[in-house]
Order: structure tokens, then sequence, then C-alpha cells
């Protein structure tokens, strides 16, 4: 009985933990949005802000990002410079962090539809005011330093 307890939190624990990409360092979200770039299934990009300097009561959680961003681009996919784009996805580099989201303070927001099934959310990507900490989907996460410049530069979206 006791080994078979042990078993069944392992089985849990592990069902919990991100899954990593192999060899890449980099995360299944961001292997989807390549996926998807890859078959042509990307519909479009929207590009959320809010300013650097705005100040709130609270950490802008991803989630507040989305629901109180007023700053919204929408980048069609035929306004995509779709091997720019992979090449800045192919290079990132992640490192999960052990923030939780509830304590991320985000000031960008770039969410990842699809064609088919239309207008679904392939993946979200989140950036702090200095583009180096964040999170994808839903797991926190440290990027490197060029990646966010990088990413908005291939989007051809200003950070100024």
């Amino acid at each position: 009985m006791h080994n078979r307890n042990i078993l069944l939190v392992t089985a849990i624990l592990a069902s919990a933990l991100p899954v990593r990409a192999q060899n890449e360092g980099r995360v299944a979200p961001i292997d989807a949005i390549l996926s998807s770039i890859g078959a042509g299934n990307l519909a479009r990009v929207d590009v959320l802000r809010l300013p650097r300097d705005a100040q709130f009561r609270v950490n802008v959680t991803p989630e507040r990002l989305e629901n109180w961003c007023e700053n919204k681009v929408t980048l069609r996919n035929s306004e995509l410079n779709r091997e720019e784009l992979t090449i800045v996805l192919k290079s990132v580099r992640l490192r999960s962090s052990s923030t939780k989201l509830d304590s991320l303070d985000v000031r960008w927001g770039i969410i990842f539809y699809s064609m088919l099934p239309k207008d679904k959310r392939i993946a979200s990507l989140y950036f702090d005011k200095h583009g180096r900490q964040g999170a994808v989907n839903t797991l926190a996460t440290s990027f490197g330093p060029d990646f966010f410049p990088r990413l908005m530069k291939a989007l051809h979206v200003s950070i100024d």
C-alpha cells in the first residue's frame, strides 16, 4: 500500500511539471507556435501593452493585462514575417522561474492564434517592463536579455 501511494504521488507531481522540449531549452508552447508557423496555420498575433511607468495598486498578472489592456495591436498572417519570427523563436532560451503568476508585473502580452481551429489560442508570452521576466502561458519564466527586443523587432512593434 505504501508503494502504491508513493507511485500515485509521483504521478500527480510529474503531471504538474511543465513539459520541456528536448535539446532546445524551449517549452512546448514555443514549439507549438513554431509548428503553426511551419504549417501555415498562424492566423494572427495580438500584442498587448501597458505603459512601463503606469502604476497600479496590485501587480499586473497576465490575466489582468488581458483584461485591462487598452493598447492592442493585431498583426494578421499577411503582415507577419514568418521567417524572421521563426528564427527568433528558435533562438529563445528560457529558464523556469520560482515566481508565482500573481507576483508578476507584466506590461506586454503576445498572443498567437491559429487559423484552424479558427482563432484558437496557440500560446501566450508575457513580459515585464524590462522584457526579462514573465510567463509562457501559465509558466513563470526568465527570458534571455535579447529575446524580447528581437521578438518585437521581428513583429515590427516598437518597444519605446
